[in-house]
């Protein structure tokens, strides 16, 4: 995932947001072909921006300063939720779409109280991913530990990575090159 960090703002755009969005424009007259490439999109997007948010905290983890306690861990066995969750909802979507329809053995409420569970357990591993992946770029930055009104400007970044990805992969560029940021670079 170390390669996340090294690509120009453009590039991770293209491959999370861009892909999706050609495929969306060539597909506007054909929706069914649009529902075949969901599980592409989806992926490429998710895990594209989690794998991004998790090569911020695990690759640049060194780099922060000593007084910044962020444990990797904890954040490793979190994060995983979210990532998992888009796996299997990808497979699901495609064999749904392009498999043969069989009967489930899971009732459909079940399958529908799982499936909300999961998504709630996963958006909030997400947010608490987002939050840490700020951390770690601001507390860098800073050469301290970043409070959270330090930091929720990233918060927000990460979150809305549509714009994100413009403004922050630049500083982090800059990060994983030198290790240690560019005067003025806050």
């Amino acid at each position: 995932m170390k390669f996340l960090l090294k690509l120009k703002h453009y590039q991770l755009f293209m491959m999370t947001w861009g892909i999706g969005i050609i495929i969306n424009v060539l597909s506007f007259s054909n929706p069914d072909l649009l529902l075949r490439f969901f599980p592409l999109i989806a992926g490429l997007f998710g895990l594209g921006t989690l794998g991004w948010m998790w090569a911020i905290v695990i690759q640049l983890h060194d780099k922060l300063p000593v007084s910044s306690p962020i444990n990797v861990e904890h954040f490793k066995k979190i994060f995983i939720v979210p990532i998992i969750y888009i796996v299997i909802v990808a497979l699901l979507i495609y064999r749904q779409i392009n498999g043969p329809v069989r009967e489930t053995i899971i009732p459909e409420a079940l399958m529908i109280f799982l499936i909300v569970i999961m998504h709630i357990g996963s958006l909030i591993a997400i947010f608490y991913g987002m939050a840490i992946a700020a951390k770690t770029i601001k507390s860098i930055e800073m050469s301290k530990n970043a409070r959270f009104s330090d930091y929720i400007g990233e918060f927000f970044l990460l979150w809305f990575s549509l714009i994100g990805y413009w403004v922050l992969q630049p500083r982090i560029n800059k990060i994983a090159r030198s290790g240690k940021p560019e005067i003025g670079m806050v």
